[in-house]
């Protein structure tokens, strides 16, 4: 069983307003991708499709039933008035032990993404996930997405970092990075983002 899942699916439908299994699927994603990105790895260790409203997994839907069996989430379906559609909506039936499964920059993660894009309609949250660089370069549906290493000198910028905060004195801008170590939570990698631009 995938607990990262599992839990990063009972966070989000927990913390997450408008949420429905579209949105649901692309917070997962972007939780992986901002950890690959941060971290070197993604935190559920599934792989990813283009289809048709971008990144999807059948692991996701796979551990959504796991969750309603297990009766830690409930998913009803429900049909749209304006569309005729079929659109799922979640909730939570009871506690699941997620902080047992998650490290804690995963945790940072995860809460990071949730305070930046759990709120947001799905449009937006579709056209930021449109944005990320596996998604502009896939050429067709159904084909897997990597995150790759589009940026290969994140280890040496951390490195840079790292030396930065050796020659300060600043508590705040100290960082305990060893010498090949990524950064520990989101707060090291928003300093990294930072020096970045």
């Amino acid at each position: 069983m995938n607990n990262k899942l599992c839990s990063l699916i009972y966070l989000i439908i927990k913390k997450a307003l408008h949420l429905g299994k579209t949105k649901l699927v692309k917070l997962i994603y972007l939780m992986d991708y901002e950890h690959f990105k941060a971290f070197g790895n993604s935190i559920t260790k599934i792989d990813y499709f283009y289809y048709h409203y971008g990144p999807y997994s059948d692991e996701i839907s796979k551990y959504i039933k796991e969750l309603e069996k297990s009766k830690i989430i409930l998913e009803t379906r429900n049909i749209s008035v304006f569309t005729g559609r079929i659109f799922c909506t979640y909730c939570t039936l009871r506690s699941f032990e997620y902080n047992k499964h998650l490290e804690a920059d995963e945790f940072d993660t995860v809460n990071y993404i949730l305070q930046k894009y759990g709120n947001e309609q799905l449009e937006i949250l579709l056209d930021i996930t449109y944005d990320t660089p596996p998604m502009k370069n896939i050429k067709s549906q159904g084909e897997q997405l990597e995150f790759g290493n589009e940026d290969k000198n994140m280890l040496k910028t951390l490195r840079k970092l790292k030396d930065k905060s050796k020659n300060t004195n600043s508590r705040e801008n100290k960082m305990d990075l060893g010498e090949s170590e990524i950064p520990k939570s989101m707060l090291d990698y928003e300093m990294y983002l930072a020096a970045k631009e």
